[in-house]
This record gives structure tokens, sequence and C-alpha cells, in this order.
């Protein structure tokens, strides 16, 4: 396979700034001896020893991280670093490595955890972030004497036709429950409409209001075919957001584009946001357009 020079330089740059052979023969899936060759050839020193895998500064990272509180199977995933790896440096530096899992986190960390909390984010999300438990942010919010928020209890009406949603607090009928046969009534304890609020609020960062500020700029409608969400195929909004930023389930929070109707985000998702193949898409319909408009003329005429 041919590399553009453009590309090779890349690719010594990021070995220079201390990046392993392993990592970036991992992600550009370039052979680690055509690396160490790139890099010689252009007068760069190639690490041996402890340093083959990364400079000083670079595992001197590593360390600090792990001694702030972020887990090795954080950093592993962050990084690419594994982790044996990590916790070898640290015993190299001699600092301890944590065993107990109860003392895996700072007080430090714990409370800048449950300051975020405090402050709104819900804990699925911090969970997400720092590679914790979702019962670990609730269990330090108590341990600092402070109250998780608050959840009203479900209650199920006397006809057993209602009950009482765990987030708004409403008695709503149970249709307005996705179904959990292990819930009260056999229906989840959130409606579906607090539901998808707490899941917009989760994985994209939009509070109610943030939402209907976006979707009244669109005048209320998707931002791709112009459809209100009652006229589409299906019910319900979608948020888009910029894949090539946040590929996961849990976004920054600014990568969203827009609120599209289902049909459009499935579209855009099934493309994979590629310009290339909705241009080609778009090619081929006007071509067999035009081809059954000359199929059409000639039986008219025959």
């Amino acid at each position: 396979m041919a590399y553009t020079q453009d590309f090779r330089q890349k690719i010594v740059d990021l070995y220079l700034s201390g990046h392993s052979t392993t990592k970036i023969r991992k992600e550009f899936g370039v052979p680690a001896a055509t690396i160490t060759g790139w890099v010689k050839k252009s007068g760069g020193q190639i690490r041996t020893g402890l340093d083959a895998y990364s400079t000083a500064e670079f595992r001197q990272s590593i360390i600090d991280l792990y001694m702030s509180g972020i887990t090795s199977p954080k950093i592993h995933k962050d990084f690419g670093v594994s982790e044996g790896t990590v916790t070898r440096w640290v015993k190299l530096s001699e600092n301890r490595v944590r065993n107990h899992p109860y003392t895996r986190r700072s007080d430090e960390f714990k409370r800048k955890v449950v300051d975020l909390y405090l402050s709104g984010v819900p804990s699925p999300q911090l969970a997400k972030q720092f590679g914790i438990a979702d019962k670990s942010v609730r269990n330090w919010v108590y341990a600092f004497g402070e109250s998780v928020r608050t959840i009203h209890p479900t209650v199920l009406s006397p006809d057993g036709t209602s009950k009482t949603c765990s987030l708004c607090g409403l008695m709503k009928l149970l249709e307005k429950f996705a179904i959990n046969p292990a819930g009260v009534g056999g229906r989840h304890a959130a409606c579906k409409s607090c539901h998808k609020k707490r899941m917009r609020k989760t994985k994209y960062g939009l509070s109610s209001e943030d939402f209907d500020n976006i979707l009244n700029i669109q005048g209320g409608v998707c931002a791709i075919c112009g459809k209100k969400a009652k006229e589409s195929k299906h019910t319900g909004w979608y948020v888009d957001h910029d894949h090539s930023c946040c590929s996961g389930e849990y976004t920054c929070g600014k990568c969203v584009r827009g609120i599209l109707c289902p049909t459009c985000n499935h579209g855009l998702g099934h493309f994979r946001d590629n310009e290339e193949l909705l241009s080609k898409a778009i090619l081929y319909l006007r071509k067999h357009r035009e081809t059954t408009a000359i199929v059409e003329t000639i039986s008219k005429a025959s």
C-alpha cells in the first residue's frame, strides 16, 4: 500500500510525541516495523527499554491520572495502555496500587463526582464519563451526607388502571408507561414522556427547555423534511448529533445538530452521515427517473 508523505509525517509526529507503535498500529493499520523505519529515515530517535512504549512525560501523565482516582480500565479505554502496564508504571514510580474495591477512589475524586451530581448531572452520565458504577455515585452522595434527588414513589390506583410516575409524580394511565413485567402494574416506574426527557438529558445534555428551544428555532418541524412529529411515519422526535465527534451512546452535548423525525434520522444513520453516499443516492434516483421517463415515452409511441 502506498502512503503519502503527509501521512508518513503524521505517523512520525505521533510516535515522537509519545504514542506507542502498538497504539499507532491499531489506530492506523501501519505495521510497527514500518513506523520505526519512517522514524529512522526522518532522523528521529527510536525509544528503547522502558521508553520504547512511550515518553517519560506520557508515563507520568498516566500515573497522575491513576493517582487522581481514574481506574486502570478507564485509562486503558482512553489511552490504549493496558491495565497491567498502568499498574507497573505506578509501582515503578513507588506509588501504591489500589487493591480493595472501596479504596479505588480518593476522597477528592468522590467529592468531585458528588458535586457534579448535586449540580444536576445525571448519575448514568457520570458513570459513563468516569468509568464508575451508577450505584457508586449514589452511595458516595449518601456517604457525604447529601441527599439523592427525590424520586416519587410509584403507587398503583385502586382500580389498577393508573399509577404515579416516579419522576413527575402525576397519576397517569398504565398505557402511558412502557411495559416492564417486574414493575408496579407491569410497567416502568417513569412514564414514557418523562423517560424520554431524562434520556435526552443523560445522552445529549439537553434539558426540556433546550429541546423546546431547538424545536422552536426549526419552526416545530423536522430539520430535514419539514414535517411535524404527528405527520411522520412513526411518533416522537430524535435528537441528531455529529457521530464523528461522539460515536458512543452518550455525547459531549456540544455536537447536537438538530431534531429530526424518525424517518430522516434513520435515513442519515443508514447512510452513516456520509455526504458522498448521499450524493450518489441522489444521482442514482435522477438517473433512474430519467430512464423511467424514456421507457414511458417509447411505450406511448409504440
